[in-house]
């Protein structure tokens, strides 16, 4: 568990963890340099129950060095990945566990419910039956597909696995550390090109926290360049050259995120006032004018159902 001024959820989360059904586990939270008190929280836990460590890293690195740190740390066979303010169910790691088991899988992923930022109220899956499909075996192509930039919040790269530890040694896999945001998606695509079986259940055991404001919270360029770079890295990988439909697949993935770049850059420019500014990004990319109110439009859609839900509530 990564952590960085987490002292709002924190206890929830941690508390999830110690009251799983299965009590063979260790929790380590990986403190990334927090200023709110974070770390006295945790340092609570870790008085009262062995099973809880924290990790106080000297320097704020950002989510894949903190994760990284969490890895090299790690004792058990199975790695569980948990956001400081998320909760998990009391039988999630016992029933992916089991998954994992009888599939022979490397990874083992839930769906999600999505939860109110203020309550942690659950309202609806992540994931429609019909994304998610029956339990089955996750492939690349697959996976790229359920990861395209045009799919607000709905990404197979948002999902929680259970990953076996001995795996990623082997492979020699871990976070990339350039990446602030996509991190995720970046170690499951390597995991998924060194031969992981990834097996994906419909049932959601995983609480994430959402808020509006994290749905229409304008990224930063720098971060969404760094991502694209190193997406355009992995179509170098001989592993996935070899497969000319999924080349095909991840270059039209790469084109949306360009598209995603001109977003990202039109709504910056437009939350400074500077309209000038918006209408030339525009004008100097009219290939992405098409995605930009797309996307705008499924942002704008999800905010006012957002307000909807809680105004109903």
């Amino acid at each position: 568990m990564a952590a960085y001024n987490a002292k709002e959820h924190i206890e929830q989360a941690i508390s999830s963890v110690l009251s799983q059904t299965t009590s063979d586990l260790e929790l380590i939270v990986i403190d990334d340099c927090s200023s709110d008190g974070t770390p006295d929280i945790v340092d609570s836990f870790a008085r009262e129950d062995p099973r809880v460590r924290l990790l106080r890293l000297p320097r704020n690195g950002g989510p894949g060095h903190a994760r990284n740190a969490g890895l090299r740390a790690a004792r058990g066979e199975w790695i569980a990945i948990l956001d400081a303010d998320d909760h998990i169910h009391p039988e999630r790691l016992e029933r992916l566990g089991d998954r994992a088991h009888v599939q022979a899988a490397d990874m083992v992923a839930d769906n999600l419910w999505l939860c109110e930022a203020d309550s942690g109220r659950p309202f609806e899956p992540m994931f429609a039956p019909e994304q998610l499909g029956r339990p089955h075996v996750v492939g690349i192509e697959e996976f790229v597909r359920n990861n395209s930039p045009k799919n607000v919040k709905r990404k197979f790269g948002l999902l929680k696995p259970i990953m076996r530890r001995s795996f990623l040694e082997r492979n020699f896999l871990s976070y990339n550390e350039e990446a602030y945001l996509g991190e995720d998606f970046l170690l499951y695509m390597n995991c998924l090109l060194n031969g992981a079986k990834f097996y994906v259940i419909d049932t959601a055991y995983y609480y994430y926290r959402i808020s509006s404001g994290s749905i229409t919270r304008v990224r930063s360029l720098a971060h969404l360049r760094t991502f694209i770079d190193l997406n355009e890295d992995l179509l170098c990988l001989s592993q996935l050259r070899k497969d000319p439909r999924l080349v095909s697949v991840f270059q039209e993935r790469i084109k949306q995120l360009k598209c995603d770049y001109v977003y990202v850059s039109f709504v910056s420019a437009v939350k400074e006032r500077h309209m000038l500014k918006a209408m030339g990004v525009l004008a100097g990319e009219l290939r992405s004018l098409s995605y930009v109110v797309r996307h705008l439009f499924a942002v704008l859609g999800l905010r006012f159902r957002e307000r909807f839900r809680l105004r109903d509530a």
